[in-house]
């Protein structure tokens, strides 16, 4: 996931391209670089409550976006659960920029 932050998600994608045995990790994380957050978010909650938690931020940024505010706001209020209860104030700023965007 980290290659999408630092615009690397095509070198990403082509690098694991050919990795027979794909892990559920390397499945989120491909999901994630080739912009299908439906199925990052499917298959990165089984695996970590944080993961899931940010891309769901990313997931309220893009649809707030491509004016889904709808969409937008329920992502980011699932993602401040977590991060609210874990005092993770950077990102509890983040996602209630969300929410007001899609007030």
């Amino acid at each position: 996931m980290a290659a999408g932050e630092l615009g690397r998600r095509d070198d990403f994608l082509e690098a694991t391209s050919e990795i027979s045995e794909v892990s559920p990790w390397l499945a989120a994380s491909r999901a994630y670089a080739a912009g299908d957050l439906e199925r990052a978010l499917e298959l990165s909650e089984r695996l970590s409550v944080p993961d899931s938690a940010w891309i769901r931020l990313h997931a309220a940024a893009l649809l707030v976006e491509r004016g889904n505010q709808r969409d937008a706001h329920g992502q980011a209020t699932r993602a401040l659960a977590f991060w609210r209860s874990v005092g993770a104030t950077h990102y509890i700023r983040e996602g209630e920029s969300f929410l007001a965007a899609t007030a």
